[in-house]
């Protein structure tokens, strides 16, 4: 860790792979921030959980929510930090994918929070990004592609669960109505928005 990041504390040790961890942190203008690790839907996953930010910011604030199917291990992640949805008063996600606003709409009714992202996430939220990812555009990324499938097998037995599993969350998530859309250059009290679009357009 540098000096612009400090573990102060260890709330809870989780699992080897980041699952479960609470921690706190201190930045370097001393903001106390927590940190909570969600598993993803009580599943391993390659990437590891997806961590949900809460800090105080004229009110708590969350950045991201974990995977759909994973909003009880939000709340017992919350309770390490002595607090629940309805204490936060605004949920900011970093980017519209379901590893980061996964729970947002059940969050959302357990709570008055906001909710607060990219300009762009309110339109992309009416698509399913991974139908957008995966169209082949290309002649050149059709080529590619059908000459991994002959090389390396590929096992993708639980994408279908898992879209099965999504079917709802993105159903619902079309639904949520934005509070706040951000932009690069906003500025919330000594937070500033940047846009880092590439992994996703919205991604902040």
């Amino acid at each position: 860790m540098n000096k612009h990041n400090r573990i102060s504390k260890i709330l809870r040790e989780g699992d080897s792979n980041g699952d479960g961890w609470s921690l706190e942190l201190s930045s370097s203008t001393g903001r106390k921030i927590f940190a909570v690790a969600v598993a993803q839907n009580n599943r391993r996953s390659r990437t590891g959980p997806t961590w949900s930010y809460v800090f105080e910011n004229n009110g708590w604030t969350s950045i991201d929510l974990g995977t759909p199917g994973s909003y009880e291990a939000l709340k017992n992640g919350y309770s390490t930090i002595g607090i629940n949805p309805s204490n936060i008063e605004r949920v900011i996600i970093s980017h519209g994918h379901s590893d980061h606003d996964g729970t947002v709409t059940e969050f959302l009714n357990d709570s008055s929070a906001e909710l607060w992202a990219h300009q762009t996430y309110g339109p992309l939220k009416e698509y399913i990004p991974w139908e957008i990812h995966y169209r082949k555009g290309s002649i050149l990324q059709r080529e590619l592609e059908r000459i991994a499938e002959e090389k390396i097998q590929i096992t993708n037995e639980n994408d279908s669960d898992r879209r099965d599993t999504e079917k709802k969350y993105f159903e619902d998530r079309k639904q949520t109505q934005l509070s706040k859309d951000l932009k690069d250059g906003d500025v919330f009290t000594d937070l500033k928005v940047m846009s880092t679009p590439g992994h996703s357009p919205d991604q902040i």
